[in-house]
């Protein structure tokens, strides 16, 4: 028996590598299970399992970049495909802009055309009785045929408009003969025939005798020193023709003032002419300033529609060339936005109503081929658009195709090495094929070209074990070809004898298979779903919502008063972008159902979830040639800008969860919407308006602007929707207000109801600080909807905050004090000779009528009103003396705004209740003071209050027992990132993990004293850094790893630690009691001074890289006698802290104790308490004393990773304590952890400022300067 199971056990080892060769798979008609040949996991030495493992790790690694191979290389193929070297010539073959601008390019001379108002048909006409006049002048042959029509020789220059004095007087040294002045030329004197040549010099010199001669009808007269230019132009002589249109601006404005009926055609004659002079020199700037001064407005009347175009060509082209000269022939990313603004500039005189042109055929030809030249030019810019766009599209796809294939080149690479790894742990061919021959002789038998036989091998390669040494199966071919011939029929044989599998199919599910019958059933619904609204708009509110509103309080003049402004709950700062609201307009203020198109609309009941796979719902580009937005800069910034979590509106992601009448993932309603897009359900700028929602929650702008311009392109929707998002995007994206403020104005004149679009036009006008327009729009959307306790909020913060733009009249009228019965008098100046005048408000009148009142100074009334006085007053009847005043017209149109006292019945529904938006009045409690004259009592705050308006942290501290004992505090923070899991060693690996957990960074970072620097600089120079030097100098990774825990003695804070704990008397008796310091309760706590924003408090029980601090040993121990223990130390805390109470009962713990029984939580290595502890000693430490607790905490998160948080609370406590050695060298080290050696080095050397001797600020210097390998620069210091 026992020889029977010891040959089984052998046939198990023999065996054993028999079927080790295949592992199983199914094959490829999926009906059977096969074995796999040449398996990777068939290892030279099968018994390892480090081999084993090693080699699964490998073959998924294989796998994986296998399929990153793949699937960069399918990249690679498509980009390889779109790359089009032919895309410039091609596109300006077929582009349309490209068809129009011809031969045009954008060469600089191309837009240095000649646009002159004398080629206007009617230019001449003004002055045909001049040139009559001049006639037989012209036709005498002049004395001097030499003589050159130089202006300035004969008269004085005058002053171009829109240019300042030194660009007046500048000259022209460029030289340009402009073949359009020799037709322009011709054009003059056009009833005189001209017997010599306009080019000829006699020509000249005619001109000249006309400007030279001695009477001023002749020669003082614009037209002549207009063709003197046009002459200097045909020459090329700039600087001459510039100096004859300065002479002719002279008499030209001679002419306006007497009211001649060419001098204002003269004088765009002469600023165009100037401009085009400018353009021609290649001061494009002078051009412009001399047409917008010029022709700023468009006045039809005085003006030909000839004239005015000429005007907008010549300025469009100065625009062109004020674009830098070294890119005038390609743009960049920077230059698309300057190019929209040209091409505006051209587009806007195709776009002027008020060009139309006479029925004179002059006119049509001149206009026509005016308008012929801009349309190429027009094309020409248009043109390089599109080139750009097109060409940045292939720069990119070049670039990534680059980096894709260094990306294949390096993923191949590893993928041989991992190939090779594997290879290095597979059997050897020669095994294999033994292994492979010895599973043939166990299957089908005996075979006489076969040979097998034992051997023996080692089980592990590098063991020499006795017992590492098996036999195996080893078999060979005797001939290779004989054997695989008497092998097939057996072969066949045996496959014929193998059962049927009764047509089983195996296949491998789809990761997310499609639901056919939800597909089926959505295609059903195509179309179908309403595209009416399904229910009445919401606004305007009807009449019985309306009956609900008990009081307009915004429209009130009286509105807000000083209980109105305690009320106020939100402390964001409204003049800062940072807080502008992100809002979406619902649907179904429209009508719309959106949750029945999300649900029923495509096949899906309420509680259902969408069939898998979700996807995003992408819009394609759209066509927006010639439409207006297309010139919106903004819009173009928007659709090249690239998703980034900066531009993601989370605000949002709340309601675009909610969509379907329930919560769910957003990915789940980005597939509803993609839904609704494919299968035409609902409205399609319903849809896309959604699209557009989920896309700004995610911050990818581009794919935002994509749906909503397919939004508002959708003809007969309310478009207001998709322009206030739009608006959004844009501000998010830019930052510019301009645009957005265009885009909901547009909105309003889509649905002037809507009160959201008013509200945002409000939060508009706050960031361009114009308080005025945005009180008017939150009272316009308060009018629309007045249950928005938001728009309330908003409104009542703005006007209990700050003050108006114009001034309060409750601020140009202040009350007075006339005497101990009138103390409230309001006094106005009404000249300079008859002083001021005052009145009181009359209580027997129910108007808030205003009576006149003498302050401190003598009257009498008349007999009417003595009377009525007496009756009124108690005054001595010896003050009346002299005559009162009716009261002042304007007294009565201002009495109702002012303030309205408890004495003084109020007017009720004042006339100009509905106007006064940007009259403020606040009551305050003002005590009456001596009546000195309005002066006295005027003292204005500034306009611009909202300048200077921050985020601040504020206390308001009772100052006297008695008062009310509470504060307010008001603080900003970006909060850190929530781990998703419980900290762990198993997916945190690294101490520097932990900073993914930590606070932000501060934007202003802790440094020291340039004095303090300079002397550190002084007693401990930097070392050279030689090899030397450097060999005995700790590794910085040594100096890192092992921190110095620092603590600052509460004894050198002044403190008696004797008088909380007893530190010679005996040890209590009872084992095991350490320092639990009480829980701070939090509706007592202050954020603020418990740096509750770090997150140590919130992870300290989870701080993985946190050890003991046993440095610290000595300094715990120095607490008691010598012979304590830490045991012991811990127990006399214990002991002291439940004498002082443990704050139960309204105590307050000591700082003191909380302090020390942090520092015995911080020696046992429990992180969790020592913070907790210093949360107790933040709260209750005084001012001074806080420092102690801010370096300790300082420390602890620097031992658990937490630099961030660790840098935060030292530098706090540096801002107490700025000479405290402790400080800058926990600072120091916290920078050297960070890798910020430079600041580092600051603090090492402030550190031995303070302490020269420091022994370890010096090492950590050291050990810099050597091993850092970085150069470190102390010049500026």
């Amino acid at each position: 028996m026992s020889r029977v199971k010891g040959t089984f056990l052998l046939c198990l080892v023999l065996l054993h590598d028999v079927f080790c060769i295949h592992y199983w798979k199914i094959s490829d008609d999926k009906k059977r299970i096969e074995a796999v040949p040449d398996s990777p996991y068939t290892l030279a030495y099968p018994g390892s399992l480090v081999d084993f493992l090693q080699q699964v790790d490998s073959v998924k690694k294989f796998g994986k970049t296998a399929v990153e191979l793949n699937t960069v290389l399918k990249s690679i193929n498509d980009r390889e495909l779109r790359d089009d070297p032919e895309i410039e010539q091609r596109l300006r073959a077929e582009n349309e802009h490209c068809k129009m601008a011809g031969a045009i390019g954008l060469d600089r001379s191309n837009f240095k055309t000649s646009y002159s108002a004398e080629l206007c048909p009617d230019f001449h006409k003004y002055y045909e009785r001049y040139t009559a006049f001049v006639k037989e002048y012209f036709d005498m042959t002049p004395d001097d045929e030499k003589l050159l029509p130089r202006c300035r020789q004969w008269h004085q220059e005058g002053q171009l408009r829109g240019l300042p004095k030194n660009e007046n007087e500048m000259r022209v040294k460029i030289r340009s003969p402009d073949s359009d002045y020799a037709e322009i030329l011709k054009g003059y004197f056009p009833r005189i025939k001209k017997v010599v040549s306009t080019e000829s010099p006699l020509y000249g010199a005619i001109i000249a005798a006309l400007l030279s001669n001695q009477f001023d009808k002749i020669k003082a007269h614009p037209y002549l020193h207009m063709a003197a230019a046009a002459y200097w132009r045909q020459n090329g002589d700039l600087e001459e023709a510039l100096s004859c249109y300065r002479t002719a601006v002279v008499y030209a404005e001679n002419a306006v003032a007497k009211g001649d009926e060419s001098a204002q055609v003269s004088l765009d004659a002469i600023h165009i002419a100037a401009a085009t002079l400018f353009n021609k020199a290649d001061q494009p700037d002078s051009a412009i300033a001399i047409l917008e001064h010029s022709f700023a407005v468009d006045d039809t009347t005085t003006r030909s529609p000839c004239v005015f175009l000429k005007a907008q060509a010549a300025l469009a082209d100065a625009a062109y060339l004020k674009l830098d000269a070294s890119r005038a022939n390609g743009i960049e990313v920077e230059q698309v936005a300057d190019f929209a603004r040209v091409v505006t500039y051209f587009s806007e005189p195709f776009m002027r109503k008020l060009l139309i042109p006479p029925n004179d055929s002059n006119y049509v030809a001149e206009l026509l081929k005016l308008h012929e030249v801009l349309l190429k030019k027009l094309g020409a810019m248009s043109c390089q658009i599109d080139l750009f766009v097109e060409l940045a599209k292939q720069k990119e796809n070049l670039d990534h195709l680059v980096s894709e294939k260094l990306r294949f080149n390096e993923v191949y690479g590893d993928q041989m090495k991992i190939a090779d790894q594997i290879r290095g742990r597979m059997i050897s061919e020669k095994m294999r094929r033994s292994m492979a021959l010895s599973y043939e002789e166990a299957k089908y038998g005996y075979n006489p070209y076969r040979i097998c036989r034992t051997i023996n091998a080692k089980r592990f390669p590098r063991s020499n074990h006795p017992g590492n040494v098996v036999q195996i199966y080893y078999c060979d071919l005797t001939d290779a070809a004989a054997y695989e011939e008497s092998m097939i029929p057996i072969r066949k044989a045996t496959a014929r004898n193998r059962p049927l599998l009764n047509d089983t199919a195996w296949r491998v599910a789809e990761v997310f298979a499609r639901d056919k019958t939800f597909d089926k059933k959505l295609e059903s619904l195509k179309g179908k779903a309403p595209l009416k609204p399904q229910i009445p708009k919401k606004y305007p509110l009807d009449s019985a919502t309306w009956s609900t509103v008990r009081d307009r309080f915004w429209r009130r003049a009286d509105w807000p008063n000083s209980v109105d402004c305690q009320a106020i709950v939100s402390r964001t700062d409204i003049f800062n972008q940072k807080w502008f609201p992100q809002v979406f307009i619902s649907p179904e203020n429209k009508g719309y159902v959106i949750a029945d198109y999300l649900t029923r609309g495509i096949g899906l009941e309420s509680h259902e979830e969408h069939p898998l796979p979700w996807r995003e719902p992408y819009c394609k580009p759209v066509d927006m040639v010639g439409h207006e937005l297309s010139f919106l800069t903004g819009l173009v910034t928007a659709v090249h800008t690239r998703p980034s979590p900066e531009y993601a509106e989370t605000r949002l992601k709340s309601v675009l969860v909610r969509l379907a009448d329930r919560i769910m993932e957003d990915i789940e309603i980005a597939q509803r919407i993609r839904s609704m897009m494919e299968n035409n359900v609902g409205p399609r700028w319903l849809s896309t308006n959604l699209a557009a929602l989920y896309w700004r929650v995610k911050g990818n702008p581009k794919q935002a602007a994509y749906c909503l311009i397919e939004a508002i392109l959708e003809p007969y929707c309310p478009t207001d929707i998709a322009l206030v998002q739009l608006a959004q995007v844009i501000l998010k994206v830019t930052g510019q207000k301009a645009e957005p403020a265009k885009l909901l104005l547009m909105a309003t004149g889509s649905d002037p109801d809507e009160p959201a679009i008013h509200w945002l036009r409000a939060r508009l006008a706050l960031l361009s600080n114009d308080v005025d327009e945005a009180l008017k729009f939150l009272k316009l959307s308060l009018d629309r909807d007045p249950f928005n306790i938001v728009v309330a909020e908003d409104l009542l913060k703005v006007a209990c905050s700050g003050k108006s733009s114009r001034q309060v009249i409750s601020s140009r009228f202040p009350t007075v004090c006339c005497s101990s019965v009138v103390q409230n008098a309001v006094c106005f100046k009404t000249g300079h000779k008859s002083g001021e005048q005052c009145y009181v408000v009359d209580t027997e009148s129910s108007s808030g009528r205003l009576i006149y009142n003498r302050c401190n100074g003598v009257y009498t009334v008349g007999p009417t009103n003595f009377f009525a006085y007496i009756n009124q007053y108690s005054f001595n009847s010896t003050l009346f003396q002299g005559a009162s005043y009716p009261t002042a017209p304007y007294v009565n149109i201002v009495s109702p705004f002012l303030p309205i006292y408890n004495t003084v019945s109020k007017r009720e529904g004042p006339p100009f209740a509905e106007d006064e938006s940007s009259v403020q009045t606040i009551d305050t409690e003002e005590l009456p003071l001596d009546y000195g004259g309005s002066a006295a009592f005027f003292a204005p705050r500034p306009v611009e209050w909202w300048t200077r308006a921050k985020n601040e942290m504020r206390y308001v501290l009772p100052s006297a027992e008695g008062e009310i004992d509470w504060w307010e505090e008001d603080g900003e923070s970006e909060l850190a990132e929530v781990p998703p899991k419980p900290l762990s060693f198993l997916w945190i690996k690294d101490r520097r993990e932990m900073l993914r957990y930590d606070a932000k960074l501060p934007a202003l970072l802790p440094s020291p004293s340039m004095h303090q620097i300079r002397k550190g600089l002084s007693l401990f120079p930097p070392p050279r850094q030689s090899h030397n030097l450097c060999s005995g100098v700790k590794k910085l990774s040594i100096l890192l790893e092992n921190q110095v825990s620092t603590w600052v003695s509460v004894t050198a804070k002044g403190e008696d630690i004797a008088k909380y704990v007893d530190l010679r008397g005996p040890v209590p008796g009872v084992a095991g009691l350490q320092p639990v310091c009480p829980s701070i309760d939090n509706r007592e706590a202050s954020p603020i001074l418990g740096l509750d924003h770090l997150p140590a408090f919130a992870l300290s029980d989870q701080f993985l890289f946190y050890k003991p601090e046993k440095a610290l040993t000595d300094a715990l121990k120095s607490l008691g006698n010598e012979r304590d223990s830490i045991e012991h130390v811990a127990a006399r805390l214990h002991t002291a802290l439940v004498a002082n109470g443990m704050g139960k009962n309204g105590q307050t713990v000591s700082w003191l104790l909380c302090v020390l029984s942090s520092l015995y939580w911080r020696v046992v290595g429990d992180a969790q308490k020592a913070v907790g502890c210093l949360q107790c000693a933040l709260q209750t430490a005084p001012q001074h004393t806080r420092d102690v607790a801010l370096v300790s905490l300082a420390n602890i998160c620097h031992q658990a990773g937490l630099l961030h948080s660790a840098l935060i609370a030292a530098g706090t406590a540096l801002s107490a304590s700025p000479n405290l050695v402790a400080i800058h060298f926990t600072i120091a080290n916290i920078y050297a952890s960070m890798g910020d050696y430079q600041r580092a080095l600051e603090f090492y050397y402030s550190t031995l400022s303070l302490q020269m001797n420091f022994e370890p600020a010096k090492e950590r210097i050291r050990a810099i300067y050597c091993h850092s390998g970085k150069k470190f620069d102390f010049q500026a210091v």
